[in-house]
């Protein structure tokens, strides 16, 4: 989900690519013509951002959560109930997710994924 807002006219257009707003048909008057689509492409937000970037650095789902909720500043006792896992396989997941992304720290982990680096 986008978290910027959209056109109105982008409505009826509703997109599932994260960083993309709308793609919306123009109609009479315009002068590229009828039919023609416009684009807007705008800077990409941190939500947009933050599951390419764990895709991109190859995490498993799994590890894109626990890299999602340590992002939110959750300790590793808060991830392990919350995901219903131990402390000691967060620990197991944040040291594979900060290797994938070469950080050493949660900040780091957070400016990364925030797309800062």
């Amino acid at each position: 989900m986008s978290c910027h807002p959209r056109h109105p006219s982008c409505a009826s257009a509703p997109t599932t690519e994260p960083g993309f707003s709308c793609a919306a048909r123009l109609s009479g008057g315009s002068a590229l013509g009828d039919g023609a689509i416009a684009v807007t492409i705008e800077p990409a937000c941190q939500a947009d951002l933050r599951p390419l970037l764990m895709r991109a650095h190859k995490l498993s789902a799994r590890e894109r959560e626990v890299a999602a909720l340590a992002a939110k500043g959750l300790t590793n006792v808060e991830l392990a109930s919350a995901l219903f896992i131990t402390r000691h396989t967060v620990a197991d997941h944040l040291k594979a997710i900060y290797d994938k992304l070469g950080v050493n720290s949660r900040g780091e982990l957070t400016s990364v994924l925030g797309g800062f680096r």
